[in-house]
């Protein structure tokens, strides 16, 4: 379990009728989301917060104290310590979308194919895909059927596999398994 961080301010409030003073707690949410990222690139980078709030614009260091735990979650510095930690804002904020500058997203494009729908492709089938297109039109087709016939071919043996009956299940697996 994540340990809670506990604030207590003193306050004094005096209005025209009465006066009040007390203390405030509340707790600030534990070391997650920006705070933790805030706290791990800065760490990475080998800053202090102080030396972190110079680099993002003259910051104070319990300005970055209040960020990395927390107590401030929306930052209007946001894009200045993005800077200085040299990552997306985008990122610093959500977690999501790439973290570096200059970066694409690891997670999926986003292409037209054929005239569907917007799709999402991950990494592997964009690169696929430019490596495709710099082929002839003739060896495109060649390759698009071959591995049509291969996808077939797979569908095949699953659908029969799974058509099977339990018992011959069990004699496939002791005839793949000699010991």
């Amino acid at each position: 379990m994540v340990p809670l961080n506990y604030h207590v301010r003193d306050y004094v409030t005096t209005t025209n009728v009465m006066q009040a003073s007390g203390q405030i707690t509340y707790v600030a949410e534990p070391k997650t989301g920006m705070g933790l990222r805030i706290e791990t690139e800065r760490l990475a980078l080998g800053l202090s917060q102080a030396a972190l709030g110079k680099a993002a614009g003259g910051l104070s260091q319990s300005a970055i104290a209040n960020y990395e735990t927390g107590i401030r979650s929306s930052p209007r510095e946001l894009l200045a310590i993005a800077e200085a930690l040299n990552v997306q804002p985008q990122w610093l904020k959500s977690g999501r979308g790439p973290k570096r500058p200059g970066q694409t997203s690891a997670v999926a494009k986003v292409v037209d194919i054929g005239g569907h729908p917007l799709r999402r492709v991950s990494e592997s089938q964009w690169t696929f895909l430019q490596v495709f297109g710099e082929l002839p039109e003739e060896e495109q087709k060649k390759l698009l059927d071959s591995i049509r016939k291969r996808v077939e071919k797979v569908r095949r043996i699953v659908s029969d596999y799974l058509h099977q009956s339990p018992a011959a299940i069990a004699r496939s697996a002791q005839a793949a398994d000699p010991a």
